[in-house]
């Protein structure tokens, strides 16, 4: 893939498996990922225990050394997750299987075991067709299917977006902050977006960065742009208000997040 096919691209499908299998992509990404489209259907799970998945999803990405705590949100998920009826594979059910995947849960007969980014997932579609694919792909079939299809469109247009802030160039050029740019402002400036989901403050982080000499018009646009929501409704987690999620390339590059995984996933 070329950085170009990769801002024309219309499929997230196609990106997230060239980042799985060719870019080799870290776990951590796909899982904001997750958390990112699984916030597209927060409607349909109210009456679940959706919100200690949506947590259990962010202390994977960031703190998956924590078994203890892992454990204690997933049990506290995973009870009434398929509590809706299968047998028609209505929204419902897809929103609760994005969010069972997100999570990298799955249920084998003999109990709830946790499944890392690179393994693969059989999973039936509301078509009743079978994909097989790397978790972030099955979440954002389930997505798009947990959503009724006036609206599917703009489902894929939102994980695409989300999928280029996360990336944003990187996995084409390598992009470097000197030292000089990571001033006391600049990283109190980052933590604090990335900590408080605080992306309304981007505009601010740019000047910041400017000021302490950076001149990459790719970080510095970045910050200023917000490309996601154009026209339609506001979105209603606030994270996304400003057009950046979780995981942002820009709060990573500052931050030192490799958006590459150590261990390789598997090639097909």
């Amino acid at each position: 893939m070329t950085e170009a096919d990769w801002w024309a691209t219309s499929y997230p499908d196609k990106l997230l498996n060239w980042l799985f299998y060719t870019a080799q992509a870290s776990e951590r990404k796909f899982r904001l990922f997750s958390l990112a489209c699984c916030r597209q259907v927060g409607d349909l799970l109210a009456d679940s225990a959706f919100p200690q998945l949506l947590v259990l999803m962010e202390v994977l990405a960031d703190d998956p050394v924590d078994a203890a705590k892992i454990e204690r949100l997933r049990r506290a998920g995973r009870d009434n997750l398929y509590s809706v009826s299968s047998a028609h594979r209505t929204p419902k059910w897809h929103a609760r299987n994005a969010a069972l995947c997100g999570t990298g849960a799955l249920w084998e007969g003999r109990g709830w075991q946790s499944r890392p980014a690179y393994w693969e997932y059989v999973y039936q579609n509301s078509e009743g067709g079978w994909l097989l694919g790397p978790f972030p792909h099955v979440v954002s079939e389930a997505v798009f299917c947990a959503h009724p299809r006036s609206e599917q469109a703009e489902a894929l247009a939102h994980q695409l977006r989300v999928i280029r802030d996360l990336f944003g160039p990187l996995p084409f050029r390598d992009i470097t902050v000197p030292q000089a740019w990571l001033t006391s402002d600049v990283l109190a400036l980052a933590r604090g977006i990335y900590d408080e989901h605080a992306f309304e403050r981007m505009p601010i982080l740019a000047d910041a960065l400017q000021e302490a000499g950076c001149d990459n018009d790719d970080i510095l646009d970045h910050c200023r742009h917000e490309p996601f929501f154009v026209g339609g409704d506001a979105p209603k987690h606030r994270s996304a208000a400003s057009g950046h999620v979780r995981g942002c390339w820009v709060i990573d590059l500052l931050l030192r997040r490799p958006w590459r995984s150590a261990r390789p996933h598997p090639r097909r």
